[in-house]
């Protein structure tokens, strides 16, 4: 489960705030230090945007990279894989969890700060609703590419897009990919029912 500290925070800072409230450092190198909570859940930190820049960069065709994070960003990114259950820890951090929030479309702020736009408020944009901020106000201007975030993305990965930057493009290799993907379920399907028949 991949986490992103929702307001800007530093690697010695988190960690310091981990070991305040309990956790144990298990080790610690260059940029990455594992962490053990009370009851013996790894969680791993790093100050490295580098670390997660593959996670969903093939979805855009400009530049715009999956997490608008920088070294001068100065966010904490922290993963768990299970069985441990870092949720303890992401609350302790303030993080917005890749997991829980696949539901929802990240933005990162001038300020640092992350938020997300929920499920609720993305289904309420494409319904009509009034938007309340520049952002949605992009969102609603280019529908096309809120459906195909809602389509292709929502709900199975991640994305953070940055507040005062236009949306990113799309990447036409990645739609086909998709599209690739949905006709050959549609064939199989379609297959699976005439065996049946």
């Amino acid at each position: 489960m991949l986490n992103v500290t929702k307001n800007p925070m530093t690697l010695d800072y988190a960690v310091q705030l981990m070991k305040a409230n309990g956790c144990v450092v298990v080790c610690s190198e260059e940029r990455r230090t594992i962490v053990t909570d009370p009851n013996g859940n790894e969680f791993l930190l790093t100050d490295d945007p580098q670390c997660y820049a593959r996670f969903g960069a093939s979805f855009f065709a400009d530049d715009v990279t999956p997490y608008p994070l920088t070294e001068e960003t100065d966010h904490v990114l922290g993963l768990c894989f299970k069985p441990h259950d870092a949720s303890r820890m992401v609350a302790l951090l303030d993080m917005v969890s890749a997991d829980e929030d696949a539901y929802s479309l990240w933005v990162r702020h001038p300020d640092g700060s992350i938020a997300a736009i929920d499920q609720a408020r993305l289904f309420a944009l494409k319904q009509g609703a009034k938007p309340k901020n520049k952002v949605e106000q992009m969102l609603v201007d280019d529908p096309e590419w809120l459906g195909i975030f809602e389509k292709r993305v929502f709900g199975k990965f991640c994305v953070m897009i940055a507040a005062g930057r236009p949306l990113p493009k799309w990447n036409p290799r990645f739609l086909n990919i998709n599209s690739a993907f949905e006709e050959a379920k549609k064939l199989d399907k379609k297959q699976s029912q005439t065996l049946i028949y």
